[in-house]
């Protein structure tokens, strides 16, 4: 998952926070601060002003945001938004996920008995799936269309992309009166 700027920014500062006090740590280790100063730190923090504890509560609750935000940066699950559609030694050929469903529309849209339509294509690298939401007209055997359908679709994509279709799933949502009127 690609960071975007606001964390990228947020992780930064906790990144440096982090470093400054493994710094502070490993300097009385070695002798280049006094051990004194993390006692004056932690007599400040409990005998210290209001307002030193007040902002020392609010970096540690931050601290401890930020860090269970870090901790499950990243496991939301992202669609590719490629499909593979031949690898070469000198490289590869990639198509969009929209332009396959750009190639879904235009099939679907030839045939006269449906009217209404709602694609969406899932990337797996070298395979695909489609989902469609179709209308289509009353009269229309439904099992037989979608069939059809499921069918033909999978073979125009294959031959026009040569991108494998795993599996295509036709939801129909409704049944539309055909618009067009006979003169």
């Amino acid at each position: 998952m690609k960071m975007k700027t606001g964390t990228r920014i947020v992780f930064t500062v906790y990144l440096i926070a982090v470093i400054a006090l493994c710094v502070f740590l490993l300097g009385i280790l070695a002798g280049l601060f006094r051990p004194e100063s993390l006692s004056d730190f932690i007599y400040t923090m409990q005998n210290g002003m209001i307002w030193y504890k007040v902002l020392y509560a609010v970096i540690g609750i931050v601290v401890i945001i930020v860090s269970v935000m870090l901790m499950f940066f990243g496991l939301g699950k992202t669609t590719p938004k490629t499909a593979k559609v031949a690898v070469f030694d000198s490289g590869s050929i990639l198509i969009t996920v929209k332009a396959i469903e750009e190639l879904v529309e235009r099939y679907v849209r030839e045939k006269k008995e449906i009217k209404g339509l709602k694609t969406n294509v899932v990337s797996y690298d070298d395979a695909i799936d489609i989902n469609i939401d179709v209308s289509v007209l009353p009269d229309v055997d439904i099992p037989e269309v979608t069939k059809d359908l499921q069918a033909g679709l999978a073979e125009y994509i294959q031959k026009h992309t040569g991108i494998t279709v795993k599996q295509t799933k036709i939801m129909v949502t409704s049944l539309k009166e055909n618009t067009i009127k006979a003169s």
